[in-house]
Formats: C-alpha cells, structure tokens, sequence
C-alpha cells in the first residue's frame, strides 16, 4: 500500500511537472536570418542604410509549443552597424545620432499581444541620448518548432528624437527628417 501511495505521488508530481513545462518561461535568441534596414531621402537621391549588427534579450512564454506571449524584450543597435557603404555618408549619420555620447540605439518592449499574427503593442525607443514611447504594429507567424517571425516597417521623425538631419556639400544636400525601418526579426525560442 504505502509503494502504491508514493507511485502514485510521483505520478503527480511529474504530471504537474509536465503542466508546468507546456507553458514555461523560454528565453528568446535573434537568429542571425534577421534582417533591419534604413531608408529616408535627400535632396539628391534616396539612400538606404543596413543595420550589420542587431543583439536581442528577452523572455517568452511557450504554450503547447507555440510562443504565447512576449513578456520582456530588448533590442540593441550599436550606431556604428549602420552601413551605407559610403564613408561620408556613414560618418555624417553616426555624427547626427551623437555616437561617440550614445553609441547604442536601445528598444525595450514594454508591452505586446500577440493575436491572430498580429502584434500590438508598445515600446520604449532610445536614439542618440533621447527616449519616446512608440507603437508596435507587426505581424507575425511560426517557421519550425521554435522559431518566430517578426515583420515590419516603423517610420520615424528624427526630429522627435533630437536629430538634426544630416547635410553634407555644406547645406546644398540635405536628408529628409523621416526614416523608414523595414524589418524581420526571426525569434528563436
């Protein structure tokens, strides 16, 4: 009787073990599939800029095997990732985001749903030393057993921020004020 009582406990014990595993806490991993660009005008042609370097931190929730639910993310962006492919234009962007005071773009998730491949939500966006909450409006859907992708586009006024717009040829070319970020982040979890 009493090995039947203690088989029966252990039975508990790794059926609520398993409960618990179905909706665990999960880190979250950037895959290195991820792709953030930057676009925006000037008063001479269009110009597009690849972020080369994104670092991801984060916790999720896993239900079933699906994530479920973001519950902490942060996104880094070291300024100097950003890549024309021209020099000067490098150097003039990394002038105007102040990297030498701010080397980092920062974006924590301050909050999210996920419902129907859609994510809505907000954040708390840092550029060049300045803080603004912004929206979250993205899709997503599920590749494999633990991968999330994450797509986007997000629109940005660098005025907001503090960020003067570069110029360059002293003032005859100047940037237009608006950027725009095409993403896709793929979460792995």
């Amino acid at each position: 009787m009493k090995k039947k009582i203690i088989n029966i406990c252990l039975l508990w014990v790794l059926l609520f073990m398993g409960i618990i595993n179905l909706n665990a806490q999960v880190p979250l991993k950037l895959s290195a599939k991820s792709t953030m660009v930057v676009t925006g005008t000037s008063t001479l042609h269009d110009w597009e800029s690849n972020i080369t370097n994104i670092q991801l931190t984060g916790t999720g929730k896993k239900e079933n095997g699906k994530l479920s639910a973001i519950e902490s993310l942060t996104l880094t962006i070291p300024v100097k990732a950003i890549k024309s492919g021209k020099g000067l234009m490098d150097d003039k962007t990394y002038d105007a985001l102040k990297s030498k005071q701010h080397p980092n773009i920062k974006f924590e998730l301050v909050s999210a749903e996920l419902v129907n491949g859609k994510i809505r939500g907000e954040g708390k966006l840092q550029i060049a030393g300045n803080s603004l909450l912004v929206p979250v409006n993205a899709s997503y859907s599920f590749h494999g057993n633990s991968e999330l992708l994450v797509k986007g586009v997000h629109k940005i006024d660098m005025t907001r921020f503090g960020i003067n717009p570069p110029t360059a040829l002293m003032g005859s070319v100047t940037t237009g004020k608006d950027v725009t970020i095409p993403y896709e982040i793929i979460i792995n979890y």
